[in-house]
């Protein structure tokens, strides 16, 4: 809702503040350069959030890197129950090679 004023109204407001009702003026919790807080803790806040993000990211893979790693043990039991099978098996005592003709050559 704008507000008019008539040029005398105007002139002897001039320097005068205007602040809408119920509303604290904004000089009063403004911050101003030199009264900003210590580095030390704006860098604790930092860290803090950092850590922070890093669990929330953490929780957030963690079923992928779980799925990937309970994949990749399956197939070692998988690759050990077949190197297995081929222990168990009969092996035969002796074994000769032979060529065409039936010469044995090694």
């Amino acid at each position: 809702m704008p507000i008019t004023l008539r040029k005398h109204a105007h002139a002897a407001l001039q320097g005068a503040r205007i602040t809408a009702p119920g509303r604290p003026d904004r000089e009063q919790y403004s911050v101003r350069m030199s009264e900003r807080p210590p580095t030390g803790v704006t860098v604790v806040k930092l860290a803090w959030c950092c850590l922070l993000a890093g669990v929330v990211a953490a929780a957030m893979m963690f079923p992928f890197a779980g799925g990937l790693g309970l994949m990749s043990n399956r197939a070692s039991d998988v690759v050990a129950n077949g190197s297995a099978q081929l222990v168990e098996g009969d092996v035969p005592q002796v074994s000769t090679m032979v060529d065409a003709a039936g010469t044995p050559i090694a």
